[in-house]
């Protein structure tokens, strides 16, 4: 299943680096980093609440997946989105990624939508 595009932000403390959208099919992006360090990518798209990563870098390409755990979350869900959220997280098949702090943010995100 697709989300659509998302935008995808590099920051070195509060300093934009470097900004993209996401493949709208796929998910692919790139963000680039001037060089070696630790920096905060942040995924946002209307409707859903942003969700940020730490990834450090070294001389090797790094991956971040914004799915699963990572995943954003509506901004509003439904009781259907809410309770596919507690299915998945309690009969997951394969591994589906989800914990209890996800399912909860999906909770919270039904009883206190933005």
């Amino acid at each position: 299943m697709s989300w659509g595009a998302v935008t995808l932000e590099l920051f070195d403390g509060e300093t934009l680096l470097d900004d993209t959208i996401s493949d709208g099919v796929s998910g692919d992006y790139t963000l680039t980093a001037p060089g070696r360090g630790n920096y905060t990518v942040k995924a946002s798209k209307a409707g859903f609440r942003d969700k940020t990563q730490q990834v450090t870098v070294g001389t090797d390409p790094v991956t971040l997946d914004f799915v699963g755990e990572m995943g954003l979350i509506p901004s509003a869900c439904n009781m259907s989105y809410v309770l596919t959220c507690v299915n998945h997280w309690l009969y997951p098949v394969g591994d589906c990624g989800l914990t209890m702090s996800t399912v909860l943010a999906v909770v919270n995100a039904w009883l206190y939508p933005q």
